[in-house]
C-alpha cells in the first residue's frame, strides 16, 4: 500500500513537472512572438524598395523606428501588390500592412488605419522631348496660311519682275525677249526683296532704282511675316503636343498602373472626362519604358513614386508636370480587431514631434 502511494506521488510529480515545463516553454514562445511585429509589404518605390533580400525605403525606415519604440523587431512578408498585402492582413497572416497605402472609403469599411503620415495624390509624368523640332517645322509649313503667304509673295515677285524688265530692258542685252527678260527681272526683284545682293544684277535706270525702295520695304514685311508665322505655328504645334495639366491629355495615350487604389478613378472618371486613351500597365517601370520609347504620351500615378524616379533614374529624360490632383493620404493598415492601433498612433505623434518625417522626405526625393 505504501509502495503504491509512493508510486502515485512520483507519477503526479512527474506530470506536474511536465505541465510546468510545457507552460514555461509556451510562455517563452509567446514572449518571443510578442517581440516580433509582423508587417505585410509590397514593392512600391520610394516607400518600399527591394535590394536582393533586403528592404529599404521611406516606409521601411518609418516602421523600423516604430518597432524600435515598441521594443519589437520587424518581420516582413512580401506580397505582389497592395491588394494582396491587405488581403493577407484580413486573413491574419500579418499584424499590419504598410507601403504607401492610400486610405479609401472601401478600405475603411474592412480595415482600420493609423494617423496619416504622408499627403499624396496623382501626378502626370511625360517625356521631356514631347515633339521633335523638324516634325513641328513640317507641320507648320503645311499650314494653309503659310501656303497663301508664299503664293502672294511669288505673285509679287512675278509682277515686280515684269516692272523691272520694263524699266531695265534696254540695258538687258542678253534678255530683250519677254520670257528671258521677265526671268531676269524676277531674279532682280527677288534679290532686292530678300536683300541677298549677289551683285550680279542691279537696277541702272532712275526708275528702276526708285522701284527698288517699295520692293525692299515690301520684302522686309513679307519675309518677316513668313518667319513670324512659321515660328508661331511651330510654337503652337509644340504646345499642342506638350502636356502641362490633366486637361491637356485629350486624345493622348495615357498609361496607368493596375491594381492600385486610383485605378477605378482613372478609368471611370478621368479618362471619359478628359477624353484620353487609358492604357493599363503591370508596373511603373513598364510605363517609364513606354514613355521613353514614345509609345505613350503620359503616365498618371502617385506623385511620390514619379518624383522619386524623375529625381533619380529618370533625370533628364522624364519629368513631372502640373499640379498634384486626386489628393490621397497614406497610413498604416490594421485589422478591425487589432489591439496595437492606439499604441502605434501615440508613437506616430511622438515621431512627428521629433521631425522624423521631415528628415525622411528629402532622403528619398519626395
Amino acid at each position: 500500500m505504501i509502495r503504491k502511494i509512493k508510486l502515485m506521488k512520483q507519477l503526479f510529480t512527474t506530470i506536474g513537472r511536465g505541465i510546468f515545463l510545457l507552460f514555461a516553454l509556451t510562455a517563452g514562445a509567446q514572449t518571443e512572438q510578442e517581440k516580433i511585429l509582423k508587417v505585410g509589404i509590397y514593392e512600391y518605390p520610394p516607400f518600399v524598395m527591394i535590394d536582393g533580400e533586403d528592404f529599404h525605403g521611406f516606409d521601411i525606415d518609418y516602421i523600423e523606428t516604430i518597432g524600435l519604440e515598441m521594443g519589437k523587431s520587424v518581420r516582413y512578408s512580401l506580397y505582389k501588390s497592395s491588394n494582396s498585402a491587405l488581403k493577407a492582413l484580413k486573413n491574419g497572416e500579418v499584424e499590419l500592412a504598410i507601403g504607401g497605402l492610400s486610405v479609401t472609403e472601401s478600405r475603411e469599411e474592412a480595415l482600420d488605419f493609423s494617423h496619416s503620415y504622408y499627403q499624396s495624390g496623382l501626378s502626370i509624368m511625360v517625356n521631356r522631348d514631347n515633339i521633335p523640332f523638324f516634325k513641328s517645322l513640317v507641320h507648320a509649313l503645311r499650314d494653309r496660311a503659310i501656303f497663301y503667304t508664299f503664293a502672294t509673295f511669288l505673285l509679287f515677285i512675278i509682277l515686280s519682275g515684269v516692272v523691272f524688265w520694263l524699266c531695265e530692258r534696254k540695258f538687258m542685252a542678253n534678255h530683250k525677249s519677254g520670257k528671258s527678260g521677265i526671268g531676269q527681272g524676277m531674279w532682280l526683284s527677288y534679290a532686292t526683296a530678300t536683300t541677298i545682293g549677289y551683285g550680279d544684277v542691279a537696277p541702272r535706270t532712275p526708275l528702276g532704282k526708285l522701284f527698288t525702295i517699295p520692293i525692299s520695304l515690301i520684302g522686309f514685311i513679307v519675309i518677316g511675316s513668313i518667319s513670324g508665322l512659321v515660328s508661331s505655328l511651330m510654337t503652337m504645334e509644340q504646345l499642342s503636343q506638350y502636356v502641362l495639366d490633366v486637361s491637356d491629355l485629350k486624345g493622348k495615350r495615357v498609361a496607368y498602373k493596375g491594381d492600385t487604389a486610383s485605378e477605378e478613378r482613372i478609368i471611370n472618371h478621368y479618362a471619359p472626362t478628359f477624353k484620353f486613351e487609358a492604357r493599363r500597365v503591370e508596373s511603373a517601370q513598364k510605363a517609364f519604358d513606354l514613355l521613353k520609347s514614345g509609345n505613350v504620351d503620359a503616365f498618371i500615378h502617385d506623385a511620390p513614386l514619379l518624383l522619386h524616379h524623375a529625381n533619380g533614374k529618370g533625370a533628364g529624360d522624364l519629368h513631372v508636370v502640373g499640379k498634384m490632383f486626386e489628393n490621397q493620404i497614406y497610413a498604416i493598415a490594421f485589422r478591425m480587431d487589432s489591439d496595437m492601433q492606439e499604441t502605434i498612433k501615440r508613437i506616430q505623434l511622438k515621431l512627428q514631434q521629433r521631425g522624423l518625417l521631415d528628415k525622411l522626405k528629402p532622403r528619398y526625393g519626395i
